[in-house]
């Protein structure tokens, strides 16, 4: 994390370089949010949260059940 950096914008800051750097490609789906949250040490509610930002810049769709969460682009 960066200096004065919350651990929500940390997840958020990492989350949306990996939609750049095509770690998640547009047309497929994130890792389950409860892997995700483990593997940044949080509560699934707040990891969800975290990477709201992402859901209303339309880099990413809720949940398409009962598969996950879809790449709908990538972020610039």
């Amino acid at each position: 994390m960066r200096g004065g950096e919350t651990r929500s914008e940390f997840v958020e800051r990492v989350m949306r370089r990996r939609l750049t750097d095509g770690t998640y490609q547009p047309g497929t789906l994130l890792p389950r949010q409860k892997t995700l949250a483990m593997e940044f040490h949080m509560p699934v509610h707040i990891f969800r949260q975290a990477i709201e930002p992402l859901y209303l810049e339309g880099h990413l769709i809720h949940s398409v059940k009962p598969r996950g969460t879809l790449v709908t682009h990538d972020v610039i």
